[in-house]
């Protein structure tokens, strides 16, 4: 009676400690999020730790901008002199005791301050807000391409009852004594065929969601219940415009700006670094004269004296000079590539326009027609097999394709989006 009792226990605590595992695993996946485009962006730009590394970059250099309005640590000067002993400071005849300070001058202080700010500025631009645009357009790809495997197994889902229905068909017909049996064996193979090929979908649809997930930096099995669908809108876009937008926006070509005023900061103050620095200091002075003793302030003012700056001046002078060449040719290059990723994704966006408009009033609608006509035609005997599954594969494809289409049309206005450095579309 005991053992029954303690295995009635047991049976309990199992049943108990299932429910709540339960509560923490199943549930979850009920309570999928409601992920709108947008959203994915928000939660991207918020948790995603490779924007939380080029924007530590940026702080990196923004602290060594701040640390160049620091002064050189000044020095601290203890002289004896008239030592009877060199090891007794305490019989000195003459005390001095003072801190020297190494001042910049105003200009040179000035050059290095706003040549380091430029470069703090150019790191802010050309990598944290150039990060955060490649992000953002990533997310945008990921969320889309989430929604094309979305709708591509939904097409798969109506392939197989396409296959189901010609397999019972093709049993009927059979049955009929209108087909051979080897007939409805092609459509037992189809059948599995379309099975094998829905099980590969919802295996890419897992992949993709990783993908997505990954991006937002949430568990890579976390459910996401997408609340938008493929869908794209016809905009007229001029590329001088967009051109014209790119070289206000694009945080790069921002960047290589800012660089590029550091480096004209740079050889200006190569071009003066024979002017020299100041060292100031201030004492106070001891002299003892037998049991008496007077003190004093005494200050000083020393320079370097640029005697070997001609030897130099002119290879700093070349080296700098050669920066700026350097960054100018850089900056001109790039706004070139970014004229030519418009073009080239103006070009690509007016494509995809075009193939989402054939596939939707010719292609699929087509495509149904035939296979309702082909569908129609084998019930009546009127039509082979082969002619039914060639009139489904095409059916199929067409969706999948259309599908596709819808995808490469949004793709190509997010990358339109990044390469003009704006959100240009942002209801799209």
């Amino acid at each position: 009676m005991r053992g029954r009792v303690l295995s009635h226990s047991c049976l309990m605590f199992f049943t108990i400690a299932l429910i709540l595992s339960g509560a923490t695993g199943p549930c979850r996946t009920l309570r999928a999020e409601l992920l709108t485009r947008s959203e994915a962006v928000r939660i991207a730009l918020a948790a995603n730790p490779s924007l939380e590394i080029s924007r530590q970059q940026w702080q990196i250099m923004k602290a060594l901008a701040v640390q160049r309005l620091t002064l050189p640590e000044p020095e601290l000067e203890v002289e004896y002199e008239e030592l009877p002993s060199g090891i007794i400071p305490g019989a000195y005849g003459q005390r001095n005791v003072g801190v020297n300070q190494r001042l910049e001058l105003p200009h040179k202080w000035y050059l290095q301050k706003k040549s380091a700010g430029e470069r703090a500025t150019a790191v802010e631009w050309s990598v944290f807000r150039a990060k955060n645009n490649e992000i953002t357009a990533a997310v945008k790809l990921a969320y889309d391409r989430l929604l094309l495997r979305k709708m591509i197994l939904e097409h798969e889902k109506g392939n197989l009852e396409l296959a189901e229905e010609i397999f019972r068909k093709a049993s009927l017909r059979f049955q009929a004594g209108d087909v051979a049996q080897l007939e409805v064996l092609r459509a037992e193979v189809e059948l599995a065929r379309a099975e094998a090929t829905m099980t590969d979908s919802e295996n890419e649809l897992d992949v993709t969601t990783a993908e997505l997930n990954t991006l937002l930096a949430r568990d890579i099995h976390e459910p996401v219940e997408m609340t938008e669908e493929l869908e794209y809108q016809y905009i007229e876009i001029d590329p001088e415009t967009l051109k014209d937008s790119a070289l206000m926006y694009r945080p790069e070509l921002k960047g290589a700006r800012a660089g590029l005023v550091a480096a004209r900061n740079d050889k200006i103050l190569a071009s003066t670094s024979f002017l020299t620095d100041v060292n100031i200091g201030i004492f106070r002075q001891r002299i003892r004269a037998g049991a008496f003793s007077n003190d004093y302030w005494r200050a000083k003012i020393s320079f370097e004296l640029p005697f070997w700056a001609p030897f130099s001046l002119r290879g700093r002078i070349m080296e700098k000079s050669s920066e700026l060449r350097r960054d100018e040719a850089a900056l001109e290059e790039a706004e070139r590539a970014v004229f030519l990723e418009i073009e080239r994704s103006v070009h690509a966006l007016n494509s995809a326009f075009k193939q989402v408009e054939l596939y939707r009033d010719r292609i699929v609608h087509e495509a149904e027609q035939a296979y309702g006509f082909a569908a129609k035609s084998y019930e009546e005997g009127k039509a082979s097999y082969l002619e039914l599954l060639e009139a489904r594969k095409t059916l199929t494809d067409s969706r999948i394709e259309y599908s596709q289409k819808l995808y490469d049309y949004r793709a190509a206005m997010t990358r339109l989006e990044l390469a003009s450095g704006y959100p240009l579309f942002e209801n799209n």
